[in-house]
């Protein structure tokens, strides 16, 4: 985040952020602004996807798999 752009807070800001940040490489970054919006809002199934598919690039498969599981408990 640049100093005068504001915090991102609503879950679509929050998966925004995390897309522009997983564009730049900075998945690390990503990955916390989705652990942001899950905890505000666990069942958002694009937050959950989104770090579902990061988890599995990072070849963080358990982490994954519990996403996966998640999302088909919510669909």
């Amino acid at each position: 985040k640049k100093n005068n752009e504001p915090t991102p807070v609503t879950t679509g800001e929050l998966l925004a952020a995390a897309q522009d940040a997983k564009k730049t490489g900075n998945t690390k970054l990503a990955l916390q602004y989705l652990e942001k919006g899950i905890k505000n809002n666990p069942d958002s199934t694009e937050l959950l996807e989104a770090r579902m598919l990061i988890n599995m690039e990072l070849k963080e498969f358990k982490n994954a798999a519990k996403d996966a599981e998640a999302i088909l408990k919510l669909s």
